[in-house]
């Protein structure tokens, strides 16, 4: 690559340094950064690394760096030595060939449609001044992470979907069992409201319980969503890996945990909400007169009918959702 590659990533080494300006031209000494991988297993982590000498393709290089273990660029694939672009070959020395991939930032204020726009006008312009070499080649700007992940993107919302699909018939599998459940408690309600409990007090308890179910679930949802993710990555063909060396880094981290903490206030939301919308409908007088009959009103089997009604029908979008995944 040019001397501006590590630079225009951001990226900071682990040891030594990137390349210097200038070093990417002509008649400038051999040197190489190693990937973190190669740092461990060819060279067992020494941290004097820096200033040796490795042969690569019968050339001797001095290693200058070593890239930090995070860093992945997906259209490098999983190389093992960066190299600066010293010596053009064949094809890179003629108009019509075009085998290097620019990577660039753009600049404050500047969009993509902008930039396209721009690079689009050059090539019109070299089109017209080189028409035998560049006739037809255009210009495309496209996103670093759309070229990245842009292919695997439908999978990974197809199993985002699905999951949260999952969750849903999760939450309404709970939320029936607490409103068959509610039914078992209306007296147990009424003698509590006839003692003078509040109905905020009783959401209160509601609110309770429906936190230590959501909590209990989300905490052990993580654990087994680590354990999996680890499964998960060992099952990736290793040539497809290749092209996805991010999903090396997906793990547990802040992002993972604020988002299951928001799905444990939906579903504590939606487990406390449940018992509180059946059970206010109803007068303290009823619950104390039927004692502990708890026979479900009309109205109340119609909606539990309806529930697995839309539970199934959930269900079975989550399968065709599989199916079409697998």
């Amino acid at each position: 690559m040019s001397d501006g590659f590590f630079n225009t990533l951001g990226v900071h080494m682990l040891l030594g340094r990137g390349f210097l300006p200038g070093e990417d031209q002509p008649g400038k000494p051999k040197i190489v950064v190693l990937s973190c991988g190669t740092w461990l297993k060819r060279f067992s982590g020494r941290t004097d690394v820096v200033g040796q000498g490795v042969s690569l393709s019968g050339e001797n290089y001095t290693i200058v760096g070593v890239l930090p273990r995070e860093f992945a660029f997906a259209p490098g694939r999983d190389s093992e030595f960066w190299v600066p672009l010293l010596e053009k070959n064949g094809c890179e020395l003629l108009r019509s060939c075009h085998s290097l991939d620019g990577v660039g930032r753009l600049r404050d204020g500047v969009t993509v449609q902008a930039a396209l726009a721009d690079l689009q006008a050059i090539a019109a312009q070299l089109e017209r001044q080189y028409p035998d070499s560049n006739r037809g080649a255009g210009a495309s700007v496209i996103p670093l992470s759309e070229l990245i992940v842009g292919y695997v993107r439908p999978i990974l919302l197809t199993l985002l979907a699905g999951a949260g699909l999952l969750l849903l018939i999760a939450c309404v599998n709970v939320a029936s069992l607490l409103l068959v459940r509610s039914e078992s408690r209306r007296r147990e309600i009424a003698v509590r409201g006839a003692l003078g409990a509040t109905p905020v007090r009783l959401t209160r308890q509601f609110v309770t319980e429906g936190l230590l179910l959501a909590g209990a679930g989300c905490l052990a949802g993580i654990l087994l969503g680590g354990w999996m993710m680890t499964l998960l990555r060992k099952l990736i063909p290793l040539p497809m890996m290749v092209h996805v060396p991010f999903l090396d880094h997906v793990s547990l981290n802040r992002h993972t945990t604020l988002f299951a903490g928001a799905v444990a206030l939906f579903a504590t939301v939606l487990l406390a909400a449940t018992p509180v919308l059946r059970l206010s409908f109803q007068d303290i007088r009823v619950g104390l007169v039927d004692g502990d009959r708890g026979a479900a009103g009309r109205l109340w089997r119609r909606i539990g009918a309806n529930l697995v009604v839309v539970e199934l029908a959930i269900a079975v979008v989550l399968l065709v959702g599989a199916g079409l995944l697998g």
